[in-house]
């Protein structure tokens, strides 16, 4: 009997000047991105539509560092916040949200399903700000 596996990952974005990207793609379906991203990074920068589980909402815990985040709703209103490690982070639907790391920072993302690449429910600025 098998007492444990062990399984590097490597990562999903190696020519990513903001930071790495690794994705722990679990054979149940569910998936933890980690993410790292370097002081003056900007990060984000569109919304999801929610029909991606994993999207309705967007989780993500903020591990270490800081970040300035912003949210625009679809009629307007705008907030910003200062997160700071250790804080988790709710994004809901039809939310543009972009984001800037004051420090390096280290965040996971929770996902129900496999991130795919060629569908990734996200809505650019462009998009979103023309609907």
């Amino acid at each position: 009997m098998q007492s444990h596996k062990i399984h590097r990952l490597f990562s999903a974005s190696p020519d990513d000047p903001r930071g790495d990207v690794f994705e722990w793609k679990i054979s149940d379906g569910h998936q933890i991105t980690l993410y790292r991203r370097r002081a003056g990074e900007y990060f984000a920068n569109h919304a999801h539509t929610g029909r991606d589980p994993s999207k309705n909402p967007e989780r993500f815990l903020l591990i270490s560092g800081k970040v300035k985040a912003t949210f625009i709703t679809r009629d307007g209103r705008e907030d910003s916040a200062v997160i700071e490690a250790v804080s988790s982070v709710e994004i809901y639907p039809d939310v543009f949200h972009e984001m800037e790391a004051l420090e390096d920072c280290v965040f996971i993302e929770y996902r129900v399903t496999h991130f795919d690449r060629k569908d990734p429910d996200a809505l650019s600025r462009e998009v979103f700000f023309t609907k």
